[in-house]
Parts: structure tokens; C-alpha cells; sequence
């Protein structure tokens, strides 16, 4: 059902849907600022899919000659960019909640996000924290970008430190246009890349 379940840090067991896109700037819970940032590694990996495939149907329980002849739509999302770079890697999902090609085609932008969740991971230690939880995106203001958190453990010692360290994945970020960063002048337009100045596009 794509849910995530995991037992928290307090003993719970949790089902949920992830909170990928939850905004969490304003909670000083899960903001990492500057001064508690001991430490950040971050790592990329190749995506598990560069398209994803989906099927769904309109009616269920359907066997014999009748099996596969109503309702039955399939749709197909690929990343060109992707598939250049690293080849065709299939990922396929059925539902029976869609009902038309485009609602599944929909679906597997979505689906390729989640499948390829673990290409921008990171491991951060901060100051010990016990109230933060796992299944959160948490913020890091140097990065000014979000990741989303799926494993916490705390160190404690005795007369020495007390960290918590982080296990992120999706990480996410501002989408930067090409053009000159500084728009103070007011030029507007000029700024933005043009064949006549194609180093902007750069």
C-alpha cells in the first residue's frame, strides 16, 4: 500500500503514509541549524528505476474468457534523462484504483520519486535530540534543503559526548534556473540565458 511501518524510537509501532513533501522549517524540532551541525556526509547512487509501468482495471474477480477484456488500462512514465545515463530499469505496479491511462501515468511520476528515494542519501550528527522522530524531513539550513529521515540512534557516554546521528534519503532542494544569480538591478529579463549569451545557460 505503500506505507511506511517501523517501530519508533519510544517502542510504537507505526503505520503511516511518508510525509516526503512536509514542510518542517518552521519546527525548531527538525531544523538543523548551523550551530548544531557536527557533522554531514552525503552520498549518491544509481536509481533503482529509470521507468515504471503500471496497470489497473475497472473490475475485479474476473476469470475465464471474460479475464482482462473490461476496464483493463495500462500506462507507462519514463525518464529520458534517466534512461541516457543509466539504461532501461523497469519498476511495474498494479491498482485497481485507476482507471485510465493517464491517472496511471500520473501515478508513476509519482512511483519513479518514491522507487528512486534513496539516490541522495546523507548521514548527519547533531547534538543529542530524543524528541525528533524517524518518518520526518528534516531541514538543514546550510543546504537550505530537505531529507527525509528513516533511521535515528543516539550515543551517550559518560563524561563525554551526546550525538544523535541521522540516516536521510530524498533529498530536497530548490530548483535553481540558469541566469545570473543576482537580479538586484532590476534588469528583469535580461538576466535569463539568451542565444546571444548562452554562458547563462550554463
Amino acid at each position: 500500500v505503500g506505507f511506511e511501518l517501523y517501530q519508533d524510537v519510544d517502542g510504537d509501532i507505526v503505520f503511516k503514509p511518508p510525509f516526503y513533501n512536509l514542510d518542517t522549517s518552521e519546527d525548531e524540532v527538525y531544523c538543523i541549524r548551523d550551530r548544531d551541525l557536527i557533522s554531514i556526509s552525503e552520498s549518491e547512487s544509481e536509481p533503482e528505476a529509470t521507468y515504471v509501468k503500471g496497470s489497473g482495471s475497472l473490475f475485479q474477480n474476473f476469470t475465464g474468457i471474460l479475464s482482462g477484456e473490461f476496464g483493463t488500462r495500462e500506462g507507462k512514465f519514463i525518464d529520458w534523462r534517466l534512461v541516457a545515463q543509466f539504461g532501461w530499469r523497469e519498476a511495474s505496479f498494479e491498482s485497481n484504483y485507476l482507471s485510465s491511462s493517464k491517472h496511471i501515468y500520473i501515478s508513476g511520476i509519482m512511483r519513479m520519486d518514491t522507487t528512486n528515494a534513496g539516490m541522495r542519501s546523507a548521514s548527519i550528527t547533531i547534538p543529542l535530540r530524543p524528541e525528533m522522530r524517524p518518518g520526518y524531513p528534516v531541514w538543514v539550513e546550510c543546504y537550505d534543503s530537505y531529507y527525509y529521515v528513516t533511521a535515528i540512534s543516539h550515543q551517550f557516554s559518560v563524561g563525554g559526548g551526546c550525538q544523535t546521528t541521522l540516516t536521510c534519503i530524498a533529498k530536497r532542494a530548490k530548483f535553481l534556473p540558469p541566469g545570473m544569480p543576482d537580479r538586484s538591478d532590476g534588469a528583469g529579463s535580461q538576466n535569463l540565458p539568451t542565444l546571444d549569451d548562452v554562458r547563462l545557460s550554463a
